[in-house]
Order: structure tokens, then C-alpha cells, then sequence
């Protein structure tokens, strides 16, 4: 087992220890035999918060019993995806969920749902998904309205020509339809069917 600790500034990028001290703020990442563990989170050397970094969520509570202010990601594989579960705790309390589900060929991010953290609920209105062609540029993301229905699409590719949902069918010049495009018309489901 091999242990291994790298410093890092706040943008991510490998510093030395000196430098670490003279910044102040810094990171440490740990990782054991090349996977990372966790992200300890430093200011003038005061841990402020620690970032682990699980397979499942049966290690949340034991890690809590020591540590009551983490935060967690959880990664899970489901077929081409891969959904990250990130969760922040504050004295044992859940402050913040949301959940990132990566397409695993394209390396992109393509939905992003934010929970309400006291009633674990999808907050519909926050959720962003985003839709990549098979070179990885994004050609349009989405946003949706509180019941979960699409109310925007974005494309950023292309200037001032974004649109509305409820538009879709409605406008003659509008040459978008929700066929090949069902996972997008609403928040859910998380993972493409």
C-alpha cells in the first residue's frame, strides 16, 4: 500500500510543500496505490474540510462518526455512464446533494441535478443537461421549469438562436423537434434510457 500526498493550489495545479506554506490556502490530495482517496482543504495549515472520495455510500456514516463537517463524491459505473453523488455535511447534517452523470466515451458532463437537502427532492429548476455531438462540443444544454418540464434550450454554438420549449411545434422557422431528444424534455430521468 502506498501512500501519496500532493500539494495543490486552488486551481488545482501541483505545488511544493514551501509553496503550499506561503500561499496560505492550499490542497492536499491523497491517493493510495495512484487512486485518490480524499481532498484535505487548508488555510495558514487549519484543515477546513476534508473531500472523500467513495465507491459507495456504506462508508458515509463511519466517516461521519469522525469527521462531521466531509463531504463526499460517490462515483458509480451504469453502463456508458457514470453518475457522481456529491454530498456536504455540516455537524452531521446534510447541506448539499446534487448529482453529475458523465457520458463515459465523450468525457462531458451531460445532467446535473441539485436536491433539496432536507427533503431529498429533485429541484427541477436547477437541473442543467447538456447535449454533445460525437466530438464532444456542446450543441445544446437545457433548462427546465419547477415541475421538470423544459422551458429553454440553449445554443451556445450558434449566437441568438435559443428558443423556447414551449415554441417547439409551434413555430414554423423553428426546425427543432423532441424526436432523438426525449432524455433532454424533462429533468428526469437521470441516466438515458
Amino acid at each position: 500500500m502506498s501512500i501519496k500526498n500532493i500539494y495543490t493550489n486552488s486551481l488545482g495545479n501541483e505545488i511544493s510543500t514551501k509553496q503550499a506554506i506561503q500561499l496560505g490556502k492550499y490542497l492536499i490530495k491523497v491517493y493510495e496505490n495512484d487512486i485518490l482517496l480524499r481532498i484535505e482543504s487548508y488555510s495558514k495549515d487549519v484543515l477546513l474540510g476534508t473531500s472523500y472520495n467513495l465507491s459507495s455510500k456504506n462508508e458515509v456514516s463511519s466517516i461521519l462518526s469522525l469527521d462531521s463537517n466531509a463531504s463526499f463524491q460517490i462515483k458509480t459505473q451504469q453502463g456508458n455512464y457514470v453518475s457522481y453523488e456529491c454530498l456536504t455535511y455540516q455537524n452531521n447534517h446534510l447541506i448539499d446533494k446534487q448529482i453529475f452523470l458523465e457520458h463515459i466515451t465523450l468525457k462531458e458532463i451531460i445532467c446535473r441535478h441539485f436536491y433539496n437537502a432536507e427533503t431529498d427532492t429533485i429541484i427541477h429548476s436547477n437541473t442543467i443537461k447538456r447535449y454533445y455531438d460525437q466530438n464532444g462540443i456542446e450543441i445544446y444544454s437545457f433548462d427546465y421549469n419547477e415541475d421538470g418540464t423544459c422551458f429553454f434550450i440553449n445554443k451556445p454554438q450558434e449566437y441568438q438562436t435559443d428558443f423556447y420549449a414551449k415554441n417547439i411545434g409551434e413555430d414554423p422557422d423553428l426546425d427543432f423537434t423532441w424526436q432523438g431528444f426525449e432524455y433532454y424534455q424533462f429533468s428526469e430521468p437521470l441516466i438515458p434510457a
